[in-house]
């Protein structure tokens, strides 16, 4: 609305309803620039860039149907992605259990062996140190060796 319109308009608010709400009513409205108005064919022009063709949209709606088909048989494989991970999990903690075990069996039967040959070897270290005390005790080797 020019500013012609404005002082018009008020003023005839003013003779018909009383300054106090001319003033009221055009604090309502907003001034606004003239070049900031539009017009019907602006409207038009801006509509018909905007505006898509019924077979777009169709095609847009059967675009959509595909991908979420295909979002679909993502989520199933992704479901059976993670139910195929889980029983692997499974798997590998039960082999990892045996093998454990095995482990701890191979170890046990491993300190036995060992505890086994130390004492062997003990054994006969002392047998052996005992034979040389008693043959240096006994004169059978001298004892300046």
């Amino acid at each position: 609305m020019s500013e012609e319109d404005r002082s018009s308009l008020y003023d005839w608010l003013r003779e018909q309803t009383g300054e106090h709400l001319a003033e009221y009513v055009m604090s309502c409205l907003l001034p606004a620039p003239l070049t900031d108005v539009a017009t019907k064919s602006d409207v038009g022009k801006v509509k018909s860039e905007v505006a898509v063709p019924r077979s777009d949209v169709g095609k847009v709606r059967s675009d959509m149907g595909k991908l979420e088909s295909r979002f679909d048989r993502l989520l199933l494989l992704r479901e059976a992605d993670r139910v195929e991970m889980t029983a692997q999990r499974e798997a590998d903690r039960a082999e990892m259990a045996t093998q454990r075990e095995a482990d701890r069996a191979e170890m046990a039967a491993q300190r036995e062996a060992d505890r086994k040959r130390s004492t062997w070897f003990v054994g006969s270290v002392g047998i052996a140190l005992s034979a040389q005390i008693l043959a240096t005790h006994f004169g059978w080797i001298p004892s300046g060796i």
